[in-house]
């Protein structure tokens, strides 16, 4: 096989970045590309500019189970803010083919939230090889 010559197809990683103030009316966080694109969640941070007791569930819209929970107390540090935060490593913790990621709040959250994740997968293409 001659140099460039494709031996196989490489699926194409999609990064997603959410910077959202809290409260927010929208509970959609992330939309998965397609019916086979798997989200992957590598980190959620969340800091608080007031505190009320909260809790924040993200969740998997195909299962409707949460991948994490991040609950913020009435009060505040002494010192300085708080920084709340899910970290599930480089790889991720993976949604469900074609979920959705959404957020939950119980309580009153008021702060900026920060997620960082990535979509694997192949999206429906009337290209076989195509991926975006």
């Amino acid at each position: 096989m001659a140099s460039g010559d494709y031996t196989r197809v490489i699926p194409i990683y999609g990064m997603n970045i959410v910077d959202e103030d809290l409260p927010t009316i929208d509970t959609l966080l992330i939309a998965a590309k397609s019916a086979t694109r798997v989200i992957c969640v590598q980190r959620i941070t969340f800091v608080p500019i007031q505190y009320f007791d909260a809790t924040l569930s993200f969740i998997d819209t195909v299962t409707n189970k949460s991948i994490g929970n991040i609950v913020v107390p009435a009060s505040g540090p002494s010192l300085g803010r708080n920084m709340y935060y899910l970290d599930f490593g480089p790889r991720g913790t993976p949604l469900s083919a074609g979920a959705n990621l959404i957020l939950g709040v119980t309580g009153g959250a008021v702060g900026r939230l920060h997620i960082e994740a990535f979509q694997k997968g192949r999206s429906s293409s009337a290209f076989g090889w195509m991926t975006s």
